[in-house]
C-alpha cells in the first residue's frame, strides 16, 4: 500500500513560553485520542552552549484498521529541526513553514479536540507537524526527530530544558521514558543539578559529564530541567535567585570542587570503623556489614590512617592506635573483619570512647563510621551521659557518621550523635542495603578536599540559611545552600575551608536581584528544608507551639506534607464533582539508573539499525539503588502523613521512617514526587493546589471571594490563557481548576462554566 507523508513546521504561535516536547501521533478520526506511546527516549549532547537533542519515539496502533494520523512535536523556543527520521518508501520528506494565523488555528483545534489542558503548554512555540498514512493496524510507527538550540548562560550557569509536560492523566509510556545527557565544556564543569527530577550524574573528568534518568510506564507530566555550572576555580560556586516584587528573596548557592586532583591536593584522612557485633547482628546483618567493611578497607588511600573497632559486651580494636593504610595493614584488617562473630550485648559508650581516642589532631580530616543495630545495654546506657562523654572526648572535632540497622534502635540517640559531631545519622534495612549504602557512602567521603566550611555573603542581609552547618567537601560531591535575603545588589561571596589544618578561601561575585521569577522552584525547596529543621527540633526537644505553628504555616503555603497538616475538604472548597471525575494522580514508578555509555549510542547512526517501522525490543535494566531509593522515600512520605504522635517516636519502624523522612526534608535538593503524589498536591507558579471535589483548588481560595466561572475549553477559557502565561501553566493542571487571580478574586474552570464572557467582565480575572 502506498504511504503518504505531509510535513509542516508551524511557527509563531501567539504566547511566549516554553511548549511541551512530548511528540504525539493523533489519528485524523475525531473519535480517537492520540496513539499509545511505547517508549520515549531523548539523547542530548551539549558542547559548550550548543545542545543537540535526538528524540526517539514508538507509537502503537491497537486498532484493526490502518490509520491516518498527524505527528505533532512542539519545539523549545529558539530550537530548529536539524533532522526528521520517518522513512516512507525509503524517502525522507522535507517540511514547509505555515503562516502564524494558520499555525495558531491548527494548534487550538488540536487542543480543543483532545480536551487535554496540559497541551496548553504547547502554545507559544514552533510546532513541527507530519501527517502519516497509513499507520499499520496492530502495528507500530517509529519516529525520530533531532533539534538544536543555544543554551542560555548567565553567571557561570547553563540551563537545559526538555519541555514535555502534558495532562497528568493522559500521556504515559508503556515502556520507558529516558533522558540521557552528555556534556562537554571547554570551561571545567562543577555542579550538575536538576530541580525537576531525581537524576544520576557523574563527571568523568573536569570537562565531560553525563546525567539523566529512566522511568518505566512514565507519566509525562513535567518539564525536565538541568542546570550545570562551569568555573576555572578549584571550587566552583554559582548562584540562582527568585524574588517576587516587594517581597524578601530566595537564593540557592551551588558549590562543587573540580574533578581532577593531584595526589598532593587530596588530603589523607584518619578514619575509624566502629562495628556492632552483638548477638542481634547475627545472620544477614553481620554478613552484609562485613562485606561493606571489606569494601571500604580495600579502597583506603595510601596516605590514610585507619583503625577498626568491634564491640558487643566487650570492645576490641584492630590496633591500639590507628595505623597507615599499607597493603600489609589492610590485609591484616581484612582478616580481623573475617573473624568477627555476632554475640553478646551492646557497649556503645565504651566503643565510641575507644574510637575517639585515636583522633586527637585537628589538622587532618577525622572520620568515624559507627554501625549499630540496637540500644546501649552494657556499661553506660543513659543517652544523655553517652552524648556528654562523646562531646568531652571529641577534641579533634571528628565527624561521627552513625548508621542504624533495622528498627530496634534508639533513633533520637543516633540522630544526636551524628548532629552534635558534625555529621548525621542514616538508617538501613537489615538486608543487602547495608552493604550497598555503606559502600556508596564510603565512595562519597573517600577523598576529602575542604573541611570546616564557612560562607560569608558580604553586604547581603541573608537569613534562614540551610544547612545551618555546612558539610565538608569531598571529591565528586556537591553542596546546595538555600536561604533568603532582604536587600539586593552585587556582593562578594567568600567560601572558607581548611586544607591540612590551614584556612583556604575562595571569593566570588554574587548578584542578588530586586526581582527574579525564572527559578520558581527555589521557594518550595527552601521551605522543605526549613520544615525539616523545625521537625528535627521538635523530635529532639519536644513540641513547642511556635515551632508547630511555623511548620503548619509553611506546609499550607508551599504544599508540603507534614504530620501536623492534612489536606481535607473545607466549607471553602467549591464543589465541582462530575459524574465521572478525573482520577487522582498516581505516583510514578521508580526511576532507575542508566548505562549511559550504551544509551548514548544513537540508533541508526553507524549501528546498522533501520529507521522507521517496528522498533527494536530492548531488555530493561534491572532495578537498582535509585529504584529502591524511590520506594524508601515513598515509605517516608506515608509516615509524614500520619499522626503528629509519630514525630517524637524513639524506636520501632515508624521512628526509623520518621527519622529518615526528617533527614530527607533537611537535605532536599529536588521535588518530593512521592509525597506530592500521596497527598494529591501540586505546586505551580508559587501556588499550592489540592485535589478536592474532583478538581484542583488553590490553597488560598475562600468562598467569600468574588468568582468567575468559565467553561473548560470554551471561548473565555482560551481568551484568558492567551493573555496570561502564568494562568496558562496553572490551568494545565486539568479540566477543573480553582485559582486565586487577584485581590479577593478567583477563577473557577469546569465543563459547566460560561463559554462566552464580555471583555469588561473578563479583564479583572486575567492573572498578571
Amino acid at each position: 500500500m502506498k504511504r503518504l507523508l505531509f510535513l509542516s513546521l508551524l511557527v509563531g504561535l501567539c504566547l511566549p513560553f516554553a511548549a511541551s516536547a512530548t511528540g504525539l501521533l493523533v489519528p485524523t478520526d475525531n473519535s480517537m485520542g492520540p496513539l499509545a506511546i511505547k517508549y520515549h527516549r531523548a539523547e542530548v549532547k551539549i558542547t559548550d552552549r550548543a545542545a543537540v537533542t535526538h528524540v526517539d519515539q514508538v507509537f502503537i496502533n491497537n486498532t484493526d484498521r490502518d490509520l491516518e494520523a498527524t505527528y505533532i512535536f512542539p519545539l523549545p523556543r529558539g530550537a530548529t529541526v536539524s533532522d526528521f527520521y520517518l522513512y516512507m518508501n525509503g524517502k525522507k520528506m522535507k517540511g514547509e513553514i505555515l503562516e502564524k494565523d494558520r499555525a495558531r488555528n491548527i494548534y487550538e483545534g488540536i487542543v480543543r479536540r483532545m480536551q487535554d489542558p496540559g497541551l496548553l503548554e504547547y502554545l507559544g512555540n514552533d510546532l513541527f507537524q507530519a501527517r502519516v498514512y497509513p499507520v499499520p493496524r496492530r502495528g507500530e510507527q517509529r519516529v525520530e526527530i533531532e533539534f538544536t538550540q543555544l543554551l542560555p548562560f548567565e553567571g557561570g550557569v547553563l540551563k537545559y530544558v526538555y519541555p514535555m509536560r502534558t495532562d497528568r492523566t493522559s500521556a504515559r509510556t508503556l515502556q520507558d521514558f529516558t533522558v540521557a545527557v552528555k556534556i562537554h565544556s571547554q570551561v571545567p564543569i562543577k555542579t550538575i543539578y536538576s530541580p525537576s527530577h531525581q537524576i544520576y550524574q557523574r563527571k568523568t573528568d573536569d570537562r565531560n559529564a553525563v546525567a539523566g534518568f529512566e522511568t518505566m510506564a512514565a507519566l509525562l507530566d513535567r518539564d525536565f530541567e538541568l542546570f550545570y555550572t562551569v568555573s576555572e576555580k578549584d571550587i566552583g560556586l554559582n548562584l540562582l535567585a527568585f524574588r517576587e516584587p516587594g517581597e524578601d528573596g530566595f537564593f540557592m548557592v551551588m558549590a562543587s570542587p573540580k574533578s581532577e586532583f593531584t595526589d598532593k591536593e587530596i588530603m589523607g584522612k584518619r578514619i575509624t570503623f566502629v562495628v556492632d557485633t552483638s548477638g542481634s547482628m547475627s545472620g544477614d546483618k553481620m554478613r552484609f556489614a562485613k562485606e561493606a567493611l571489606k569494601y571500604c578497607l580495600n579502597r583506603l588511600n595510601g596516605d590514610d590512617i585507619f583503625n577498626v573497632v568491634r564491640f558487643s559486651t566487650d570492645v576490641e580494636s584492630f590496633e591500639k592506635a590507628p595505623v597507615a593504610a599499607s597493603r600489609d595493614n589492610v590485609q591484616r584488617a581484612l582478616t580481623f573483619v573475617d573473624r568477627m562473630e555476632a554475640a553478646g550485648g551492646t557497649a556503645i559508650d565504651e566503643a565510641l570512647m575507644a574510637a575517639l581516642a585515636g583522633h586527637t589532631k585537628k589538622d587532618e580530616p577525622n572520620l568515624v563510621v559507627f554501625i549499630t543495630d540496637g540500644h546501649p545495654t552494657v556499661g553506660e546506657t543513659n543517652p544523655k551521659e553517652i552524648l556528654a562523654h562523646i562531646k568531652a572526648k571529641n577534641a579533634a572535632a571528628a565527624r561521627v557518621f552513625a548508621f542504624g540497622v533495622g528498627d530496634d534502635i534508639n533513633t533520637l540517640l543516633l540522630d544526636q550523635i551524628g548532629q552534635e559531631n558534625f555529621a548525621d545519622a542514616t538508617y538501613l534495612k537489615a538486608n543487602q542495603e547495608i552493604e550497598q549504602r555503606l559502600s556508596a557512602f564510603y565512595d562519597k567521603i573517600s577523598h576529602p578536599v575542604l573541611a570546616d566550611l564557612r560562607i560569608d555573603f558580604g553586604s547581603l542581609r541573608e537569613f534562614d540559611v540551610f544547612p545551618r552547618r555546612l558539610p565538608d567537601l569531598f571529591k565528586g560531591s556537591q553542596l546546595i545552600i538555600l536561604g533568603r535575603y532582604r536587600n539586593e545588589g552585587h556582593t562578594a561571596i567568600t567560601l572558607v575551608g581548611k586544607v591540612g589544618g590551614k584556612d583556604k578561601s575562595f571569593t566570588y561575585e554574587g548578584a542578588f536581584p530586586k526581582e527574579a521569577r525564572d527559578n520558581a522552584f527555589i521557594p518550595r525547596l527552601w521551605a522543605t528544608r526549613k520544615i525539616g529543621y523545625l521537625l528535627d527540633n521538635i523530635r529532639q526537644g519536644g513540641e513547642r507551639k511556635e515551632l508547630v505553628d511555623e511548620v503548619i504555616a509553611l506546609s499550607k503555603r508551599y504544599g508540603i506534607v507534614t504530620p501536623y497538616t492534612s489536606y481535607l475538604v473545607t466549607e471553602d472548597t467549591p464543589q465541582m464533582v462530575a459524574a465521572e471525575p478525573r482520577p487522582r494522580p498516581v505516583p510514578p514508578p521508580p526511576r532507575r539508573p542508566l548505562v549511559f555509555e550504551e544509551r548514548m549510542q544513537v540508533p541508526g547512526k553507524g549501528d546498522g539499525a533501520v529507521r522507521g517501522g517496528a522498533a527494536p525490543v530492548t531488555a530493561a535494566p534491572p532495578m537498582s539503588a535509585p529504584a529502591m531509593d524511590y520506594e524508601r522515600r515513598a515509605e517516608r512520605a506515608k509516615v509524614m502523613a500520619k499522626s503528629s504522635a509519630t514525630v517524637r517516636a524513639e524506636s520501632g519502624a515508624e521512628a526509623v521512617q520518621m527519622a529518615d523522612a526528617v533527614k530527607d526534608l533537611k537535605e532536599a535538593e529536588a521535588p518530593r514526587d512521592e509525597a506530592d503524589d500521596a497527598a494529591g498536591i501540586r505546586y505551580v507558579e508559587g501556588r499550592t493546589f489540592r485535589f478536592q471535589g474532583g478538581g484542583w483548588v488553590d490553597a488560598g481560595f475562600s468562598s467569600s471571594m468574588k468568582t468567575l466561572h468559565v467553561k473548560y475549553m470554551g471561548a473565555a477559557y482560551f481568551a484568558l490563557v492567551q493573555r496570561s502565561a502564568k494562568l496558562k501553566r496553572i490551568l494545565a493542571l486539568g479540566e477543573r481548576v480553582t485559582v486565586v487571580v487577584g485581590n479577593n478574586l478567583a477563577l473557577i474552570v469546569s465543563p459547566d462554566g460560561r463559554d462566552q464572557v464580555p471583555e469588561a467582565e473578563l479583564n479583572p480575572f486575567v492573572m498578571r
